[in-house]
């Protein structure tokens, strides 16, 4: 056990984290002075979430000094009516910063003193927590004084989209062929003619929606 080691343990006693019961050793990260055991999963207050931890196999495609380290994940789901109403094509959301505006010195200039103000110390995991939210609300801060409407919200300007010139006039000539067979008598014969109509016009239907489709996925 090296010094880095030591401290690994220590932060994890600092800060309740433990490893899964069942984590090996076993190196996972290579380099050109040596191999050592340096990614993990740790958890604070359930070991037992994560299971059949194992290291991956050595392999060539992969072009990482490090191994990946996998493990099954227990989860307990409760049921329940879900309160979240779906997202409406009129939803609000927050626009796109305007970074081509933004005043790059200003920007600089206040993430810096904002910097001076922040403890990096940490000692538990509330902590982290912590100083996460202080570095993400300094960068807000600075964005805020540096770039020209900055969190503005907006309203989508998604629009769902209707049927092409070619579909609309199919799906009128394939209701009139329906009315004509329906006002007909209803024949079943498959020869008869408003049969033979109707099915006809189904078909022009069904074929210019997969037109439509197919020009879709030449825009995208």
């Amino acid at each position: 056990m090296d010094s880095q080691d030591e401290l690994f343990i220590d932060f994890c006693k600092s800060c309740k984290l433990a490893q899964p019961v069942d984590t090996p050793v076993n190196d996972t990260f290579r380099h050109a002075n040596g191999t050592s055991q340096i990614d993990h999963f740790l958890l604070q207050d359930d070991s037992t979430l994560l299971s059949e931890v194992r290291i991956a196999d050595v392999n060539p495609d992969n072009s990482s000094d490090h191994v990946p380290i996998l493990a099954k994940l227990t989860l307990y789901l409760s049921k329940g009516k879900c309160s979240a109403k779906p997202t409406s094509p009129k939803a609000k959301f927050y626009k796109r910063p305007k970074w081509n505006k933004c005043d790059l010195e200003l920007y600089k200039a206040t993430i810096e003193e904002k910097l001076l103000t922040v403890d990096y110390k940490v000692h538990t995991t509330n902590k982290i927590e912590e100083v996460i939210d202080e570095l993400t609300q300094s960068l807000h801060c600075a964005s805020e004084s540096s770039i020209p409407g900055y969190n503005k919200q907006g309203r989508s300007k998604f629009k769902k989209k209707g049927w092409s010139m070619n579909v609309k006039k199919a799906v009128k000539q394939s209701r009139k062929a329906h009315w004509e067979w329906s006002h007909g008598g209803k024949p079943a014969d498959k020869g008869n003619a408003l049969v033979v109509n109707r099915d006809e016009a189904r078909k022009m239907v069904r074929r210019a929606q997969r037109q439509d489709n197919a020009m879709e996925r030449e825009e995208l």
